[in-house]
């Protein structure tokens, strides 16, 4: 029977990683904070300004009349890129299906 190691070590070689590269794909501690930080920043001040708006409600209807017009404009654009997305993400799903199970092929055929 295959070892957890070896699992592991083929799964790295069929995506492409080696040891050294795999460890590399990982963010610095000092970036994750940035990114933290602007994450919360950019909530902070969306929560401030959706405040601001809705103690205006003509305000919030004028953008909601302005936020349908604009999806009814391009609804056949947002369809588009919607199903093309879907398509593209049950792609992958196929493609990590087909992997795992040549994976599991190759430990069971190894043992």
């Amino acid at each position: 029977m295959a070892t957890r190691k070896t699992i592991i070590e083929k799964s790295k070689v069929m995506l492409g990683k080696t040891e050294t590269n795999f460890k590399s794909n990982h963010s610095s501690l000092g970036h994750q904070v940035l990114i933290g930080s602007l994450a919360t920043l950019t909530v902070v001040s969306g929560e401030k300004l959706m405040v601001r708006i809705a103690k205006h409600p003509f305000l919030v209807f004028g953008l909601g009349l302005a936020g349908g017009a604009y999806v009814y404009k391009n609804r056949k654009a947002i369809i588009a890129n919607a199903t093309k997305t879907l398509d593209a993400g049950k792609n992958v799903i196929l493609e990590q299906k087909e992997k795992v199970r040549d994976l599991i092929a190759e430990a069971t055929a190894e043992s």
